[in-house]
């Protein structure tokens, strides 16, 4: 297989389907090297090969695949960590947040004045 677009022939079904069959496995093995978890690192393939298939009009035919693969999941990467680390934040903050009202609760419980 060409390691390039090869002047566009690549946009149709059958040829992306042999795209996807031969770089979705290296892929999917890298990308999970660096997010530690299958079921993120199939949902970060998938993502790759749908914005490809949605991209493949503008996408210049002289583009390698390995490396545009190797970018676009290395930045797919990295927005998945933001996420993760934002979720951590929120979390934590729920978690204080949760832990301030149950105690203000319990206060007002050991005192006789809660009212659910």
């Amino acid at each position: 297989m060409k390691q390039n677009w090869s002047g566009g022939c690549w946009r149709d079904h059958l040829a992306f389907n042999d795209i996807y069959n031969h770089y979705s496995g290296p892929l999917f093995v890298n990308v999970l090297k660096m997010v530690k978890d299958e079921e993120s690192a199939h949902e970060i393939i998938q993502e790759i090969f749908t914005s490809l298939w949605q991209k493949k009009e503008s996408i210049r035919p002289e583009t390698h695949f390995a490396g545009y693969f190797y970018r676009m999941s290395q930045n797919l990467v990295f927005d998945f960590c933001r996420r993760l680390k934002q979720q951590d934040t929120l979390r934590s903050h729920f978690r204080t947040l949760a832990t301030a009202f149950y105690s203000h609760i319990e206060e007002q419980i050991s005192h006789g004045i809660y009212r659910p």
